[in-house]
């Protein structure tokens, strides 16, 4: 994606590329908004080199993270979850 095209991004999204690139960083290869059923649909989804799971919800802003009342379920899906936010 070139540099015009980051500008139109949520900053969700912008966080969620970011934790890709981070990820790689220590072998995981992600995937961003996997629909692991229908109606769910998780952030960034990773397979780490020891064949764990990892589900990272990005959240923009307090309130985004506050108001999130479905990420209970997606702990059936990974074997961790985390959350990620940015430095603001």
């Amino acid at each position: 994606m070139d540099e015009s095209n980051l500008s139109n991004l949520m900053p969700g999204q912008l966080l969620a590329r970011g934790v890709c690139r981070h990820l790689l960083s220590y072998d995981f290869v992600s995937v961003e908004e996997l629909v692991p059923t229908p109606g769910r649909r998780v952030d960034v989804m990773a397979l780490g080199p020891k064949g764990e799971i990892w589900i990272i919800e990005c959240k923009s802003s307090r309130a985004d993270f506050q108001s999130d009342h479905k990420w209970q379920d997606y702990l059936q899906w990974c074997d961790r979850y985390f959350w990620a936010v940015d430095q603001e």
